[in-house]
């Protein structure tokens, strides 16, 4: 995890499944994964945001994903309404 203002960046390495990555051999499965991880990072959002607000007191105003397949990893990104910090 690493965090950059308002931005926190969670980094998980060895997170896409053989079958990802299978399908990540095609571009139409690439693409059929990235649009599942974004929906799935939209329906999570509501309980992110709860999390979120009660260890950090912070609001989240958005969530995204990236795939990095030749690492096998996903990135996600949470935009805050503040820095994050002490």
């Amino acid at each position: 995890m690493k965090i950059v203002d308002d931005l926190i960046l969670l980094r998980c390495k060895g997170s896409l499944s053989p079958g990802e990555i299978e399908m990540g051999s095609m571009k139409a499965g690439r693409l059929l994964i990235q649009e599942v991880s974004e929906k799935l990072c939209h329906e999570l959002q509501p309980t992110l945001k709860n999390l979120l607000h009660e260890i950090a007191g912070l609001h989240l105003l958005d969530v995204g994903v990236g795939l990095l397949w030749k690492r096998r990893e996903k990135v996600f990104l949470l935009t805050t309404n503040d820095t994050v910090g002490p």
